[in-house]
């Protein structure tokens, strides 16, 4: 059964085509992972889907009484509501629900025996019909869904009672994900759903997502969630999409063999317009009424043919190394017994050693401690107890989860070019261009 199909959408941005020709078609119960390059589309196709965004051309069709859930990557709320209240808000109705039963239990026990029998055999068969209703939509079971999501995303029941607008931007994109999850879409639109998601987190929302009954459109760079939970691909490339019958994994293999087939068959169509061309040349040559008559045939001919364009290659990945001003000494980093703690005790009897080049890797839940720990490194927080020591001639540096350091009024160029104020504009490019910041991007 198809649910929901696109026919030539087209979508740009004053000159800019962003999208255009990209027609497709969603089946129930399909799993596609949309894949391309950062800014290929591919959320912009899923705006004119919902229709957040306006397409400039083609047509959206989708089933009749089909329900249609979308998350985008910048999904934003503000609630004065506590976690498990803003879940339950999923089920208003069951809850507006339990209020009519219980309204109907007070009149049924206040009922007196002198008034009409057939009152009260409204009463009774009323209660019946939405007890019965409030079975079929999991009136009894909403509340431990809520939980059940809430803690397959990470939040334990100490969280339950914090109000959301305490929370972060991710805790809050979080509980975003789960109010969406706990509706009965017959469609999901996710977008980069495993952002914010720790390794137990990603894990659940693959189970959750495969057991799902009706569709689901994944935008994600996660290439191991996409194998595991999708098994349709769909790539926004070159302005338009190309379908894939497989995951990820199957997905690269096909466009691999896609790509090759595309080359050879435009290196043969090249061989036949040149061999055309010198057959038409050595007919003007003649200098033969009859002749040049043949050679027209063929140019005529040739015009009519319907070239191919030629396939464009694999945009380039981002490509960089780590080269040290100096060359540390062997030992990096010591940190001995170190312990944070807020409202509740973070960590404690942390202790390692980092040696020159190593490649560590720091894993545990969300809101474990992590992140404190980086800054506590970098001295940006204060540990409680234990000592923090780097080696000789370490030069440290420090991505941060939420870029609070990015001058968001800057130019890309310029907010590099301000930090490394010793490049010139060919070199500070050719870095840029490395991240794949080329052209006019460097103005943005």
């Amino acid at each position: 059964m198809i649910l929901l199909a696109g026919k030539d959408i087209k979508k740009s941005y004053g000159i800019d085509t962003i999208i255009e020709n990209i027609s497709f078609t969603v089946q129930d119960n399909d799993k596609i992972g949309v894949v391309g390059v950062n800014g290929a589309g591919k959320s912009t196709l899923f705006k004119i889907i919902t229709g957040a965004l306006e397409k400039d051309e083609g047509d959206i069709f989708l089933g009749k009484g089909v329900r249609l859930g979308y998350m985008s990557q910048d999904f934003e709320f503000h609630s004065d509501n506590t976690i498990l209240e803003e879940m339950l808000t999923v089920f208003r109705h069951l809850i507006m629900m339990e209020q009519e039963i219980h309204e109907l239990e007070l009149k049924i026990s206040n009922h007196e025996s002198e008034n009409s029998a057939t009152v009260l055999e409204q009463l009774l068969k009323s209660y019946a019909n939405l007890q019965e209703q409030y079975k079929q939509q999991r009136g009894f079971e909403y509340q431990s869904l809520a939980r059940g999501v809430l803690k397959g995303l990470g939040f334990g029941p100490e969280d339950f009672d914090k109000k959301v607008n305490i929370l972060s931007g991710g805790q809050k994109t979080r509980i975003a994900l789960g109010k969406i999850l706990l509706q009965d879409f017959d469609i999901l639109l996710l977008d980069e759903p495993t952002n914010y998601l720790d390794i137990q987190s990603v894990e659940w929302l693959e189970d959750f997502l495969k057991g799902l009954r009706g569709a689901v459109l994944i935008i994600s760079h996660d290439r191991y969630f996409l194998d595991i939970v999708t098994s349709k691909t769909f790539e926004v490339e070159n302005k338009t999409l190309v379908e894939y019958n497989g995951n990820y994994s199957k997905y690269v293999e096909l466009k691999r063999l896609r790509q090759e087939e595309l080359m050879k068959d435009y290196a043969q169509q090249q061989k036949e317009v040149e061999r055309q061309k010198a057959i038409i040349d050595r007919f003007r040559q003649y200098n033969r009424e009859k002749s040049i008559k043949q050679a027209e045939s063929r140019e005529k001919a040739l015009d009519r043919m319907e070239l191919m364009d030629k396939p464009l290659s694999t945009p380039k990945g981002v490509k960089f190394t780590f080269e040290p001003r100096v060359k540390s000494g062997n030992d990096v980093l010591f940190v001995n017994d170190a312990a944070k703690a807020y409202d509740r005790q973070l960590f404690e009897n942390v202790s390692f050693e980092i040696k020159r080049g190593e490649k560590v890797a720091l894993l545990g839940p969300n809101g474990i401690g992590k992140t404190t720990l980086l800054k506590m490194i970098m001295g940006i927080v204060s540990a409680d107890k234990g000592n923090i020591r780097f080696g000789t001639n370490v030069n440290v540096g420090y991505y941060d989860q939420e870029q609070e350091n990015l001058s968001q009024g800057k130019l890309v160029i310029d907010e590099i070019w301000d930090e490394y104020t010793e490049l010139n504009q060919t070199d500070l490019r050719t870095k840029l261009a490395a991240f794949l910041f080329q052209g006019e991007d460097v103005f943005k």
